[in-house]
């Protein structure tokens, strides 16, 4: 199999990658349910406005989502993952001048946007890109750039704040990202990524090929992308919350808690791909979905530092790697055509289900006194999820014909 010119990149875009998914999920989505009991101090407001600001997010991201498959098929991969990144850091930056609410509000719901319109393209690129006998160890370490990520959070953030305040946090990620970006249109460009479709050998997908979209294995994925988004979310962004509140903990150990947690999610997310590679991808679901309700039991069973700990591991080696394990089942088993289509329909899935269960989070304080009402859920779902991923057939099973060809 010869070598084209992106795939002598394979390396340093699936690093770079990994870095765009650091910045874009880790700083971009998940830096502000660590800052949220400063800034809501600092910018006047309280977990009720907090839970609807994650709901609208969610829904950006589910918006976004929606378009990004159709954006890359009109744009090129490689041009709608650079603005997104672009984007992304003048957001971050701005962050760190917002005067109010609102304008915060604003900021945080164009940064989930970005989250969702880097990741999708990112699928159908390294499926042309990676040879697809490691296509499942490439996106897990992409996936697992969310975690790398985390660790940043984890270590930086409560030096900053010590010293500066939440605004730091903010104008270093912003600036971090910036940097990124030029790094990442050098190597696209270089890699002749950024040139759009081609004109005359684009693919478009035959009629009868968009009911692949709705096929049942397809919306076994939806399903569990849905039911993930509305465990995993709710439970990522009232971690900190429920930490520093409901158990009055300081932001030293929510820190330590996420550093652990983005860890353990890197050395996952590796692990799980390779497991899918090797064993399949239903193995490899099935054990981070697994891990993912052992960490919601302990979380809301535990009230010391050690078992907060271990429940924080146990998430980041769950959630974040099905947040990659599911993308790659669809880009070993679509239609190349179809692959952003599809995999912004799984998305959208867990936008609407993280937007459902950041609403529904938001309001435990008010219904229940506590947060733990969001983990003993969690747990249920994890339950379902694991039910549904035994119905799902195996990528094998399921190949499109055209998948293996490069194999």
């Amino acid at each position: 199999m010869g070598t084209s010119a992106p795939g002598r990149y394979a390396r340093i875009i699936t690093l770079l990658f990994t870095a765009v998914i650091a910045v874009t999920y880790a700083f971009g989505v998940y830096l502000f349910p660590l800052l949220l009991p400063d800034m809501k101090n600092v910018l006047d407001f309280g977990y009720a406005e907090a839970g609807s600001i994650a709901g609208l997010r969610q829904i950006a991201f589910l918006l976004t989502a929606m378009l990004s498959g159709a954006a890359t098929v009109r744009f090129g991969a490689g041009t709608v993952i650079l603005m997104s990144v672009v984007v992304c850091g003048l957001a971050l930056s701005s962050l760190a001048m917002s005067p109010n609410l609102w304008a915060m509000a604003v900021l945080l719901i164009v940064l989930n946007a970005c989250a969702a319109s880097a990741w999708i393209p990112m699928v159908s690129l390294i499926t042309k890109v990676v040879d697809y006998r490691h296509q499942g160890k490439s996106v897990g370490l992409i996936a697992s750039g969310t975690n790398f990520g985390l660790c940043l959070n984890g270590l930086m953030v409560p030096v900053l704040m010590s010293a500066w305040g939440w605004r730091s946090v903010w104008l270093t990620t912003g600036s971090f990202t910036v940097l990124l970006a030029f790094l990442l249109w050098a190597t696209l460009a270089r890699a002749s990524l950024l040139d759009g479709p081609p004109k005359k050998k684009r693919e478009e997908p035959r009629a009868r090929n968009w009911r692949e979209v709705a096929a049942p294995r397809y919306l076994f994925v939806y399903s569990l992308s849905f039911l993930g988004g509305l465990a995993g979310v709710a439970s990522a962004n009232y971690m900190s919350a429920y930490i520093r509140t409901d158990l009055h903990l300081s932001i030293s150990i929510a820190g330590q808690i996420w550093l652990l947690m983005g860890i353990a999610g890197a050395t996952a997310g590796i692990a799980f791909g390779a497991i899918g590679d090797k064993l399949g991808l239903r193995a490899a679901l099935l054990g981070a979905t697994a891990l993912l309700g052992v960490s919601a039991v302990l979380v809301a069973i535990g009230k010391t530092e050690v078992i907060l700990l271990i429940a924080g591991a146990c998430f980041g080696g769950s959630f974040f790697p099905i947040f990659g394990l599911l993308p790659t089942y669809v880009g070993k088993t679509s239609e190349p055509a179809l692959t952003a289509i599809i995999c912004s329909a799984v998305e959208c899935a867990l936008g609407l289900g993280g937007a459902v269960g950041s609403f529904l989070g938001g309001l435990a304080p008010h219904a229940f006194g506590s947060f733990r009402p969001v983990y003993l859920a969690a747990a249920i779902i994890a339950a379902l999820m694991i039910g549904l991923i035994f119905m799902l057939p195996g990528e094998r099973e399921a190949t499109y014909p055209n998948a293996l060809a490069g194999a």
